[in-house]
């Protein structure tokens, strides 16, 4: 059974609003994980992702087989994924 709603035009543009600020924050998030509460902790920078690897940063960075985003020098790296490749070589991470 369906109802009927009925609203104020004031009320409907402001759940509008609502709605589209929420997908906004939505879709930064998900372009920029740093932004993100629980997510961002997972990015990692270089120099932990080398002592996740226990290699130096400079040789982190000439590691091709490295679970990795980004190109060139903008490199990221994501915990879990560097934890999971670990756990796939069977090393402790």
């Amino acid at each position: 059974m369906s109802s009927v709603i009925l609203t104020t035009p004031e009320e409907l543009r402001a759940l509008i609003r609502s709605a589209v600020e929420e997908a906004i924050e939505e879709r930064d998030r998900s372009k920029n994980p740093r932004s993100s509460g629980a997510a961002a902790t997972d990015w990692i920078k270089a120099e932990d992702a080398a002592t996740i690897l226990g290699v130096t940063r400079g040789y982190l960075r000439h590691m091709k087989n490295v679970p990795s985003h980004g190109k060139g020098r903008q490199r990221r790296w994501k915990r879990s994924e560097l934890e999971a490749h670990m756990a796939a070589r069977g090393k402790a991470a």
